[in-house]
């Protein structure tokens, strides 16, 4: 990402370490991570979501992994999006 993105604002480990979810709200994104093998796995995106938008400002797993948080903040109201486990189905490697 662009030096400016904030990569890393916020961050989020699974409780057995083999998700890891890392914001980057400057650039609109959160993206997630194979905690075992660091690869990266998924950029996730607000459907209407853009650069600059905070989402991505904060980020949560769900300690199984089946779920990912994220948010953003737009006229200080708080938007969460939640994704399921089913964008990680191929992360049994």
């Amino acid at each position: 990402g662009a030096a400016d993105d904030e990569f890393g604002r916020s961050v989020s480990v699974s409780s057995d370490g083999s998700l890891v979810v890392v914001g980057a709200p400057n650039s609109g994104s959160a993206y997630v991570f194979h905690g075992t093998i660091g690869a990266q796995v998924h950029k996730l995106v607000a459907d209407d979501g853009a650069d600059w938008d905070w989402f991505g400002i904060s980020v949560s797993v769900t300690s199984d992994g089946s779920q990912v948080a994220a948010a953003n903040i737009y006229y200080n109201i708080l938007y969460v999006k939640i994704f399921t486990s089913k964008i990680y189905e191929h992360l049994s490697l």
